[in-house]
């Protein structure tokens, strides 16, 4: 599926008509940009609450710029599979109870695509409960084989 970039949309429109209009504003008809990035940070700040001690964050990436530029800072958990990481607006900061660090770690590559990694914090993990089993991107099990055919 084709991405649009919605901002190119918004300045196209402010210019032409007027209309001023965020990102944030934008909606599918049941939620907005703004109330999914704010639903979003609160369950990730619920997550490091649960996992503080897998989790940092910092105003400076592990160069020492700061995020953004400044006025943003980075929020991880490192996870069984890997860290996986948002950028969110200072004035967030308060929400996230956990360590603070000079320095985010090194960047380890992970994309969007990552996110199943925060299904990986799941103790203990699904292999351990079920046996054999084979796990779609979602951790859900594929197919299952009894122990005793391993």
């Amino acid at each position: 599926m084709a991405q649009i970039d919605i901002r190119k949309h918004l300045a196209y429109l402010n210019e032409k008509y007027g209309v001023q209009m965020e990102t944030d504003d934008v909606s599918d008809g049941y939620h907005t940009f703004g109330c999914l990035y704010e639903q979003r940070c609160i369950l990730f700040a619920a997550l490091v609450g649960a996992y503080r001690d897998r989790a940092w964050k910092s105003r400076f990436h592990s160069d020492g710029e700061p995020c953004f530029g400044g006025g943003w800072f980075i929020v991880g958990i490192n996870t069984p599979q890997g860290q996986y990481t948002y950028h969110y607006p200072e004035d967030d900061w308060y929400l996230f109870d956990c360590e603070e660090v000079e320095r985010a770690p090194e960047w380890d590559g992970h994309t969007t695509e990552n996110v199943t990694r925060l299904l990986s914090l799941q103790t203990p993990p699904i292999p351990n409960v079920v046996g054999f089993l084979t796990l779609n991107k979602y951790n859900q099990p594929d197919s299952i084989r009894p122990a005793s055919e391993e």
